[in-house]
């Protein structure tokens, strides 16, 4: 496969990719796609810092606003134990990598961004768990930067990668489109997990953590900003849950010119 070949024709590719798999094809692939998905695969496994694994232990968080009481006219006080911190079984939604009904665990590296991708309201508890993996997972990094730093010192060859982590990491708060927009997103992650035995993917966030935060946890800088999904919810349990609380929230918006 050639690395600089894909990605000058990964948009081109992708485009088509899509508007199959949402206008004529859901279930039942043609050649072009699974020859897409499989280039995809080998273009990612080929590059560098693309792929690599988190030793059993490695710590993660997740996040749970609590429910408010409408009879006390209260938020409930009591954390969240540490089994209720993992998904609930059945509960008939879709996310970013998981179809419908579908169970796989979001966690991020951070309590901060853990909470913020939980978009609680700001007077709501917030039931942060602390996870550790139960073994060894192989990861993929979606995480690579479409920004300045991205054009004028990387090459060309890593063009496609930065598209689709951007695609990824890109915000999709219009409920009449979510559903058809996860699902050429959901279709990569199914093929990498089922076909390639990957574990799970890291994705940038659409949030930013701080230094502090950082240096409190002990994180690595390179991710504090950004999350995981992993396929098998049972490759990470919850170790313990801290109550935490939004003291501020800020907005960063631009003019629509």
């Amino acid at each position: 496969m050639n690395r600089p070949e894909f990605s000058d024709n990964f948009d081109k590719r992708y485009e088509q990719f899509t508007k199959e798999v949402c206008e004529e094809r859901r279930h039942f692939f043609s050649d072009e796609t699974l020859t897409f998905l499989e280039d995809l695969y080998a273009y990612i496994e080929s590059g560098s810092d693309n792929m690599f694994s988190f030793e059993k232990g490695f710590p993660l968080y997740r996040a749970r606003s609590h429910v408010f009481d409408v009879i006390k006219n209260t938020y409930i006080s009591t954390p969240y134990t540490n089994e209720n911190m993992k998904p609930v079984s059945n509960i008939r939604s879709e996310g970013r990598f998981n179809s419908y009904n579908t169970n796989v665990l979001y966690l991020a590296f951070s309590p901060e961004i853990a909470i913020s991708e939980a978009r609680s309201d700001t007077l709501a508890p917030v039931s942060v768990g602390e996870f550790e993996l139960s073994r060894e997972v192989k990861v993929i990094d979606l995480t690579k930067s479409v920004g300045a730093s991205h054009y004028f010192f990387r090459s060309k060859e890593d063009d496609a990668l930065a598209t689709l982590g951007s695609i990824l990491s890109r915000p999709l708060d219009n409920q009449h489109n979510r559903g058809r927009s996860y699902i050429p997103i959901q279709i990569i992650s199914e093929y990498f997990h089922f076909e390639k035995g990957v574990d799970g993917i890291i994705y940038n966030s659409q949030f930013q953590g701080s230094e502090s935060n950082v240096k409190d946890h002990k994180i690595d800088p390179k991710h504090q900003d950004k999350n995981i999904c992993l396929y098998d919810l049972s490759s990470a349990e919850c170790k313990s849950v801290d109550v935490w609380k939004i003291e501020q929230r800020i907005n960063k918006v631009r003019r629509n010119h």
